[in-house]
């Protein structure tokens, strides 16, 4: 797995969400901050980052959780693609970069 890859999506929903990175890395539940790191775990997890991998990697960034939440935030994104064209829009144009 390519850990500059990893750090490149996260910059990209940041970006695309009007979150800091540091949020997407943080315990804060806020909404769109929540939100922001569930659709992070979906594209990561949808190009292939292991659960074991993506806590690894959350860890290096300062943030312990374990491999259930990931499966839930993955669960979450989900649904909201599914329901939010702009969530799907999000990941479409991240996927294809």
């Amino acid at each position: 797995m390519n850990k500059d890859r990893f750090f490149e999506i996260a910059d990209k929903v940041a970006e695309s969400t009007s979150v800091r990175v540091d949020d997407i890395f943080s315990r804060k539940r806020i909404e769109p901050i929540a939100d922001a790191r569930h659709l992070f775990f979906y594209i990561v997890h949808k190009e292939n980052f292991t659960h074991s991998y993506i806590n690894m990697f959350m860890a290096d960034r300062g943030f312990q959780l374990h491999h259930s939440s990931i499966t839930h935030g993955i669960e979450k994104a989900t649904t909201m693609v599914e329901k939010r064209k702009e969530m799907k829009e999000i990941v479409d144009k991240i996927c294809a970069d």
